[in-house]
């Protein structure tokens, strides 16, 4: 079974994530870490060597592109800043985002 710790540091972070996107974007943005790369970053050395994370992102409105650049690059920023917050012991910088558009 997998740790409960990492499990609820991924609930927090993935709380976190959506507020402070939806704060700085709007609420016509719902945004998901997801959750099997998540665990695979953190469970499997060899996952974690490439440093990237993927992210949902559900856009109810048309966006600009370069709207969405500077979403996912603040995506990264948000990203590792609040994995050093929440996982202080164990942070790996997160060097890219695979942003999905659903």
């Amino acid at each position: 079974m997998a740790n409960p710790q990492l499990y609820s540091n991924y609930r927090l972070i993935n709380n976190l994530l959506s507020k402070s996107i939806r704060q700085e974007f709007g609420s016509h943005i719902t945004i998901n870490l997801n959750p099997l790369k998540y665990f695979l970053n953190r469970t499997h050395y060899s996952y974690w060597v490439e440093g990237v994370e993927q992210v949902s992102l559900d856009i109810r409105q048309p966006v600009s592109l370069k709207e969405l650049n500077h979403i996912e690059n603040r995506l990264l920023s948000v990203l590792n800043m609040i994995f050093k917050c929440v996982e202080l012991e164990n942070f790996k910088e997160v060097k890219k985002v695979n942003v999905l558009i659903t």
